[in-house]
């Protein structure tokens, strides 16, 4: 699958994005957190998940997001992916097999 995942970063940058993206999501997987999928209107998406967001996402009425329920991850959302699971847990292993940064967004292709 593949994912744009951050804007709007350097190229010096992209190990630690990497790094910090595939500890996070770990942690969810390992802890099998439960999440919950909603709408919001793109001008109410916080500021820190912005760089998540295309700007065709962001011309649109509505943009799905999903938030983890769990108190660690307190306010930490994120552009729903598409993958529609009740938590992290079934996704097992996860791995970023390739990446490109290319006009200030960075692509990742992961395998699960």
């Amino acid at each position: 699958a593949t994912s744009d995942v951050y804007k709007r970063q350097s190229p010096s940058t992209i190990k630690d994005t990497l790094d910090q993206v595939l500890s996070k999501a770990r942690q969810m997987i390992a802890a099998d957190l439960p999440h919950r999928a909603f709408f919001i209107s793109p001008q109410d998406v916080p500021e820190q998940c912005r760089r998540w967001l295309s700007e065709a996402m962001m011309r649109m009425p509505v943009v799905r997001m999903t938030r983890v329920e769990a108190p660690e991850f307190e306010g930490w959302m994120m552009p729903c992916g598409g993958t529609h699971l009740g938590s992290f847990g079934p996704i097992g292993d996860l791995r970023i097999v390739k990446h490109s940064f290319k006009k200030g967004l960075l692509r990742l292709c992961y395998a699960i």
